[in-house]
Parts: structure tokens; C-alpha cells; sequence
């Protein structure tokens, strides 16, 4: 006797989610049986590596100018977008014989710091090709390895503009702002950024600061929540023929974003302290990898693992992690593999992939705690392989910041890297 295809399928799909469960979720009702038993055992077999790749900053929600502590943000380069704000005003369409003059060009970034006042730094802007590099770049992958060799300094050297901070004030906020005046050159400009039958024209800007100001500034970039960078074009138009065949001209104000930026920060060189610990920092390009030995001979096969704490403690003699946030996901190869031999800093292009996406970790007062068990349960199931995990500086923390923890994992080191899992074991 044979069951309906209707059951059939029924059963097969609560078979999955139950196997699905055991990885998810706590098991409650097993833990009642008397032939299961609760196993809490804590692993210290645990290796890192920490590295250094160039700075991560592309997707950043600020664009930096400056040096400091061995940082120095040498120019930002911005590409700005064919097409204004309300997605029907190109720079060909400001070239066309409805345009009857463009009377002012400007290009405008906002600082983050509301407590700046007017300030005396000077910035300044430039086109950005040149004749030494390569001027389409990629906020992803470009970096301060495109500018260590060949001579810049012309790019650098004769400005289309110069700006220094103003204050903006207005009911509901105060910001520092940038304001470049490219009035003078804004036909030049508006043709050379317009789009052309036979390819894309390069709209990119540099903007860099005077090299004998110190200290790091802040503003915003594209991927901010406001405040974007805008190139704001202002010009009359013809829109119209009135009764008398005479010609209706407006005067209009359009705002073109970036579609890309980045910061080309040159850092500091890695240091002993840094690969002395676990370390990672955005922008000195710090990355660890964790290799955590887990087998059958510490976690059977057939265990359920209810949780699994990866612990790191802090080096306060470092760093102060208060209000930090770690980055972290498995790899999906092993990194002896994969790294350069020799090793030489920075690796230009981080050679060690995502596997799989793992929970935010849990950051108190000393210590970063981990959750893997959704990782180990896929290792136990053969859907991944345990390579490790990458540690890394998210997103939203400062990016200059480095937090450095324990790494030493001698018996008498009570701060030494620990996994704790939790299993039911037949």
C-alpha cells in the first residue's frame, strides 16, 4: 500500500525542517531522556593570524583629508554621475541649443562635525584624468598601491579651485561646509563631462588639502544617509514660446551626485604589536584569521550543538574596544593556501573569500563574544568545511581605531581566546 504523493511530500518536508531544527534551535524535549546527556566544554585550541591588506574604505560614509599617527589621507577622488538628481538632466542635454548660458558651476561637500568653526585649511579640486594615471577607479579596489610609484605632483599642483570651510546655519542644524567655485571654467567643464556616442566620458575630481595641516578631517561621502557631495549647476533654459514667437527662459538648479568615491589613505606599516595579537583596523587594513580545532574527539559527530561562544579579551594596553564592532564571517579555504610566499605587506589583494555570513558579535566592556553554532552545525552536517573565520573592523566604527586582543594561549594567560560549546551527545 502506497501513501498519496500529497502525504508523501508532507512527511519528507517535516523531516527537514526537523533536521533544519536541530541546527537552529534548542532541543527541549530530548533533554528529558535518559540516554541524552548535556555536555559544556570549552576549547583553547585556537590559532590566529593576523595580516595586513591595503585600507578598506570605499564604502565608508565619510571621505577623509589629512595625517595623523602615521596615516596620511592624501586626496579623495570622486566620479560624479551623468545624470542630475531628477534623473532627466544629463551634461549632453546642458550643451544643446535650448541652453542659453550656464551661470554657475559649484561643487559642494559637508562636514559631519557640527562643532568646526569658519577654519583657515585650504582644499582644493582638480579634473581628474591625468596624463600618469589611470583615471577610471574603482571605490571597491582602488587604493594607495595605484600611487606609489610615477610622479602625481601635476595632478596635485595647479587647482581648478580652491575652498576653505564655511559655516552653514540654518533652524535645524549647524555644518561646516566646502563650496568650489568652477564658474570659470564651466564650459569646459559641463563639455567634458558630457556623455558622447562612443563611450562613457571620465567625470572625475581629486580634492586634496595643503600637506602642512595636520590632523584628520572628516565629509561626507556618497554612501552617507545626507549631506552627499553634489556638483550644483545653475543655468537659464528655454521652455517655451510665448504669444508673441518670443522665447520663455527659466533660470534652473540641478545637483549631480557621485556615483563613486574613495579616500586614497596611505598607512602606517604593520607593526610587531600587531601581529603580536589579534588585531584588525579598517583603515590600516588589519585582518585575523581564527582557525578553531573542532573534531570528533572534543564534539562527537552525532552531537546537537545548542551553542558555541567564541570569547576574545581585550588588550587594554592597546586598545579600548567600548563601543566597537568586529566584522566576522567563515572562509572558504584554508589561508596556508592561499597567501603569498613570502608574505610581503600589504597583500594588494586579499586572496582569502566569504564562505558563509555569521552572526554580529556580542561586544561588553573586555571581551567580543562569538556565536558559531550555525557554522559548526554546517560543518557537522558536510555542507561547509571548517577553514576558520575572518575577524575584521566593521563598517561603522571609526576606521583609524584598531582593536587588538589576547592572543597568547598559555594555560596561565586567564584572557587566552576560548570556544565554548554546549552539546546533547547520546
Amino acid at each position: 500500500m502506497t501513501l498519496p504523493q500529497a502525504v508523501r511530500l508532507l512527511i519528507a518536508t517535516y523531516i527537514l525542517l526537523l533536521i533544519n531544527s536541530c541546527i537552529r534551535d534548542p532541543i527541549i524535549t530530548s533533554i528529558n531522556d535518559a540516554d541524552l546527556i548535556i555536555v559544556d566544554t570549552v576549547l583553547y585550541n585556537i590559532d590566529s593570524f593576523t595580516y595586513q591588506i591595503p585600507p578598506d574604505v570605499g564604502t565608508l560614509p565619510n571621505l577623509y583629508f589629512g595625517s595623523d599617527s602615521g596615516y596620511n589621507c592624501r586626496f579623495t577622488l570622486v566620479n560624479i554621475s551623468s545624470r542630475a538628481t531628477d534623473n532627466s538632466t544629463t551634461f549632453q542635454s546642458l550643451i544643446d541649443t535650448t541652453i542659453v548660458g550656464i551661470d554657475s558651476v559649484f561643487f559642494i561637500m559637508t562636514a559631519p562635525d557640527t562643532q568646526i568653526v569658519d577654519g583657515t585649511d585650504i582644499y582644493h579640486l582638480n579634473y581628474f584624468p591625468s596624463t600618469q594615471f589611470d583615471s577610471i577607479f574603482n571605490e571597491i579596489e582602488t587604493n594607495y598601491l595605484n600611487f606609489v610609484t610615477g610622479d602625481y605632483s601635476g595632478v596635485l599642483n595647479v587647482p581648478l579651485a580652491s575652498a576653505s570651510l564655511t559655516q552653514k546655519k540654518d533652524t535645524t542644524t549647524t555644518h561646516p561646509f566646502l563650496k568650489f567655485d568652477l564658474s570659470s571654467v564651466d564650459s569646459t567643464l559641463i563639455s567634458g563631462f558630457a556623455d558622447t556616442v562612443g563611450g562613457v566620458k571620465n567625470r572625475s575630481l581629486v580634492i586634496w588639502h595643503d600637506e602642512n595641516n595636520t590632523g584628520i578631517s572628516e565629509f561626507y561621502s556618497r554612501n552617507a544617509n545626507n549631506n552627499h557631495p553634489r556638483l550644483e549647476v545653475q543655468f537659464r533654459k528655454i521652455v517655451g514660446i510665448d504669444s508673441l514667437q518670443n522665447d520663455i527662459i527659466d533660470t534652473l538648479a540641478k545637483s549631480f551626485y557621485p556615483d563613486k568615491d574613495v579616500s586614497i589613505i596611505f598607512p602606517p606599516p604593520i607593526t610587531v604589536e600587531d601581529t603580536s595579537m589579534i588585531s584588525i583596523g579598517r583603515a590600516k587594513g588589519l585582518q585575523t584569521i581564527l582557525s578553531v580545532v573542532v573534531n570528533a574527539q572534543n564534539v562527537p559527530k552525532e552531537a546537537v550543538i545548542r551553542s558555541a561562544e567564541l570569547t576574545l579579551y581585550q588588550d587594554s594596553l592597546y586598545s579600548d574596544i567600548n563601543g566597537f564592532t568586529a566584522g566576522v564571517y567563515s572562509i572558504d579555504t584554508a589561508y596556508t593556501d592561499v597567501l603569498p610566499d613570502p608574505i610581503t605587506y600589504p597583500i594588494p589583494d586579499d586572496p582569502i573569500d566569504q564562505q558563509i555570513d555569521l552572526p554580529d558579535p556580542v561586544v561588553s566592556a573586555n571581551q567580543v563574544v562569538f556565536e558559531l553554532r550555525n557554522l559548526l552545525g554546517a560543518v557537522a552536517l558536510g555542507q561547509v568545511n571548517n577553514y576558520g573565520i575572518k575577524l575584521f573592523s566593521a563598517s561603522a566604527n571609526d576606521p583609524f581605531e584598531i582593536a587588538h586582543f589576547e592572543k597568547d594561549t598559555t594555560i596561565s594567560n586567564v584572557f587566552r581566546p576560548s570556544l565554548r560549546v554546549i552539546y546533547v551527545s547520546p
